[in-house]
């Protein structure tokens, strides 16, 4: 069995899925709650989606064969940021990208030179946590993760979090 997108109200009523095909994941509301983005493979890679609460009006908000784009979150101005990976050569990049619903232009909120596994941004967008591999030689056999903060668009040098040796940043948010 696939993963899909449900709905559960808080009125008690049965869930219900929104979502019936491929694989579907990572369902977040928008701030006027007039729109859910989710991950879907329905194209063979990872591409964000968007539909009406109810299910109806899904639609490929990204659609890059060469490229994944998961974890989508709101901001408070009803953007939205991603996290996109792609391949360079050898290496694989990743960046978080925010993206205007309406126009669908997408700018950058992060440098290439980190490999970001999960992120969070502030309601005011401009402070980035982002969860990465530490540095070390163990990087690529077994990473630990680290949580580091930095400004968005990538002006300074990211901050990591204090934490102790085999401590894991698997995932962050920022406290309102």
């Amino acid at each position: 069995r696939r993963n899909q997108v449900f709905a559960v109200g808080l009125d008690g009523q049965a869930p219900r899925q929104l979502t019936q095909d491929s694989t579907n994941s990572q369902p977040v509301v928008s701030p006027d709650g007039r729109t859910i983005a989710f991950v879907s493979t329905r194209t063979r890679n990872y591409d964000i989606w968007l539909m009406a609460p109810d299910g109806s009006q899904q639609r490929a908000f990204t659609t890059t064969p060469q490229w994944n784009e998961r974890h989508p979150r709101f901001l408070a101005d009803g953007s939205l940021a991603y996290i996109v990976e792609r391949h360079e050569g050898s290496r694989t990049v990743t960046q978080v990208m925010r993206a205007d619903l309406a126009t669908g232009a997408t700018t950058s909120l992060t440098g290439t030179d980190l490999q970001i596994t999960d992120f969070a941004v502030t309601p005011a967008a401009d402070l980035l946590a982002l969860v990465v591999p530490a540095a070390g030689p163990e990087r690529n056999r077994s990473p630990i993760y680290r949580v580091v903060v930095m400004a968005v668009g990538g002006s300074g040098a990211p901050v990591e979090l204090p934490a102790g040796p085999q401590d894991q940043g698997v995932t962050t948010a920022f406290v309102p």
